[in-house]
């Protein structure tokens, strides 16, 4: 059984078309991190032509400045002159620790208007999120979490954010690699005619297939990890992973008792374990899909053939 499977992997990651592919994607995802990171990027808090690298690490060392700290009326105090000071003078860098805290204070209330995100207090913040929570509690959910105490602020966490924002592209990716390297795994023999010869070895159609399938979700799930790992490291490199401990809140007001690291790690092992579905329905739907092709092309040289004998 292990030597079909490695013969069944080497056939597979032998195609042209398997490297092919998967080069083009791979490439096509470092072109994306050099390009967020050498382009201009426009942050609403700046006209400076930063690009992408540069704009991240302001960001990340003005968040440090109050990292660790509750968002509190005492923070939110600070925060007010800061914001207008750069509302109305355009002064960025004392509101930029805070960036964070006002969106987040922002997303609560449902507005992007400065004036009332500033006039909010911390009694009025919590009480709208908690009331928010509550409203997007689902139905299934019995209890819904709630905020009696002042929320801690663990940091820049835009890395994880990104990685969560890009297992769409992940999973597109993976999708695309799958259905043009794995559709022909169980075909290309019937396709040049030695699936006979090979049915009537000793290691029969069971073993044959089961060696064919994991030889399959083998080549899936490793392109899968391949994906995964370069962009760990764009995103280390672009934005970095501090902040795991971030709660959730900040991205999504759900109330789920996760932290924005847990929240992209779970995505990330939701990716792995699509690929090795998708990659099974694949094979399997080819599989099952190239009996009624040769069907339906027997059928039309038949049509073709009694239209030749016609006088």
């Amino acid at each position: 059984m292990l030597t079909l499977y490695k013969f069944e992997l080497r056939k597979i990651i032998s195609r042209k078309i398997v490297w092919i592919t998967g080069g083009v994607l791979l490439v096509g995802l470092v072109i994306w991190g050099i390009a967020s990171a050498v382009l201009p990027q426009n942050r609403e808090y700046s006209d400076s032509s930063l690009n992408g690298y540069a704009a991240n690490r302001a960001e990340q060392e003005a968040a440090e400045q109050i990292s660790g700290r509750a968002i509190d009326q005492k923070l939110i105090d600070e925060m007010r002159p800061a914001y207008e000071d750069f509302i109305f003078n355009g002064n960025y860098r004392e509101a930029l620790p805070y960036l964070d805290v006002y969106n987040f204070i922002g997303r609560t209330l449902g507005t992007q208007a400065g004036a009332e995100i500033l006039e909010c207090d911390s009694e009025a913040f919590y009480e709208r999120l908690n009331a928010q929570l509550e409203a997007n509690t689902p139905a299934g959910l019995t209890e819904s979490i709630s905020f009696d105490e002042p929320i801690v602020y663990h940091g820049y966490f835009d890395g994880w954010r990104q990685i969560a924002d890009m297992m769409k592209l992940i999973a597109c990716m993976e999708i695309m690699f799958i259905a043009i390297c794995l559709s022909p795994v169980f075909t290309v023999e019937h396709t040049r005619k030695t699936d006979q010869v090979i049915l009537c070895t000793r290691l029969g159609k069971k073993k044959l297939y089961a060696a064919k399938t994991l030889a399959g979700l083998t080549v899936g799930i490793g392109f899968t990890l391949l994906l995964s790992l370069l962009m760990f490291g764009i995103i280390a490199f672009l934005y970095g992973f501090d902040g795991y401990d971030t709660i959730l809140q900040f991205v999504l007001l759900r109330p789920f008792n996760l932290t924005v690291g847990q929240a992209a790690l779970i995505l990330v092992a939701l990716s792995f374990a699509g690929a090795a579905l998708i990659s099974i329905f694949t094979m399997i739907i080819r599989k099952i899909a190239m009996p009624l092709l040769v069907i339906s092309n027997a059928a039309d040289m038949e049509q073709e053939t009694q239209k030749r004998n016609i006088p």
